[in-house]
């Protein structure tokens, strides 16, 4: 980790080593999220820059024109895009496979992370002024949600009895439902009877790769308020310091 703080507008790109694994990064952000809990479950060396993605730094747009985490460089290549940053780091590193060898299986479970894929922008309506809204959004991932219970069956995860590409996928989600709960007032899972997901959440959660990521709920909360007011911050948590 090349320091905590978001770097912003005006900061240094940090010193790039070509042989080492870099990843673009926000501490809050789901997607890149994703991508760390993928290098660490395969503990694949890597350094991570954490970036502010309201005052954003020039050399961040020269890696993605987007603008945009998770980015990958390595060996003076640029991966963006979460999915496909996932899929990059399976396939460059072949152990602790993330995908079933059967061509079939492995497109299913693509088309599960594309369905739930549909579902994300519904997640960010939970934290609009309007209640009608939100009602919608909590019908679209209720039955989201239940679809995944289906998938999961009986399970330790996905994957079976070790993680697949699908835990990793969707549980950034599950984090941050969990620490809604309080602004929200319901408990998707719960309200459902989803016994299975709850219990896959305790699961996964205790996996070290996604411990490592995971962030206090109250932070969650703070940055979520400061999103809705459109004033995200990055460095919640850290120490009143620029170093």
């Amino acid at each position: 980790m090349i320091g905590l703080r978001a770097l912003a507008t005006g900061d240094a790109l940090p010193q790039v080593k070509p042989e080492v694994m870099r990843m673009y990064n926000m501490r809050f952000c789901p997607f890149a999220q994703r991508t760390r809990m993928v290098l660490l479950y395969k503990e694949i060396p890597h350094e991570v820059v954490n970036v502010n993605l309201r005052r954003k730094p020039k050399w961040l747009f020269e890696r993605n024109p987007f603008g945009l985490v998770p980015v990958l460089e390595y060996n003076n290549e640029i991966v963006y895009e979460s999915s496909i940053c996932d899929d990059y780091l399976d396939e460059l590193y072949v152990e602790r496979p993330l995908y079933p060898k059967d061509p079939h299986r492995k497109a299913h479970c693509r088309v599960v992370m594309a369905k739930y894929d549909k579902m994300v922008p519904s997640f960010y309506k939970l934290i609009k002024p309007d209640e009608n809204l939100r009602l919608q959004a909590k019908e679209t991932i209720s039955e989201e949600m239940k679809s995944l219970e289906i998938e999961l069956g009986d399970g330790a995860f996905f994957g079976g009895p070790q993680p697949n590409m699908i835990d990793f996928h969707v549980y950034p989600w599950f984090e941050r439902l969990t620490a809604l709960k309080s602004i929200v007032e319901f408990d998707i899972l719960q309200e459902n009877n989803l016994h299975r997901l709850q219990l896959w959440q305790k699961r996964i959660e205790k996996l070290t790769c996604v411990k490592e990521t995971m962030q206090p709920k109250e932070w969650h909360l703070e940055f979520f308020i400061g999103l809705a007011n459109k004033n995200p911050q990055y460095d919640i948590g850290l120490p009143q310091s620029k170093v």
